[in-house]
């Protein structure tokens, strides 16, 4: 964590649960006694081909006059969304 108890992205690690501890799956540079935050992951949710058709969530840019290359705009909302936010 960083100061004031914000993630500082400093390092991600993928651990399983035995049922008492957590086991990394692989090598890990912790000091002994250093204290880690777990978050978990949700659990992806199953979406079908039928479902995303009927959501209007595709084709929902095709009628947007100001994004011209609509790959380019996807990658920049997914390098956007991958940005750590604080609050402040």
């Amino acid at each position: 964590m960083g100061e004031g108890g914000r993630y500082d992205g400093g390092m991600e690690h993928t651990a399983r649960f035995d049922g008492k501890v957590f086991v990394p799956s692989g090598a890990v540079d912790f000091e002994k006694g250093a204290e880690v935050v777990v978050r978990r992951r949700a659990a992806a949710k199953g979406v079908i081909g039928r479902d995303l058709l009927k959501s209007g969530f595709l084709g929902a840019w095709k009628n947007r006059k100001d994004i011209t290359d609509s790959a380019a705009f996807a990658r920049k909302l997914r390098a956007q969304s991958n940005k750590p936010r604080y609050r402040i």
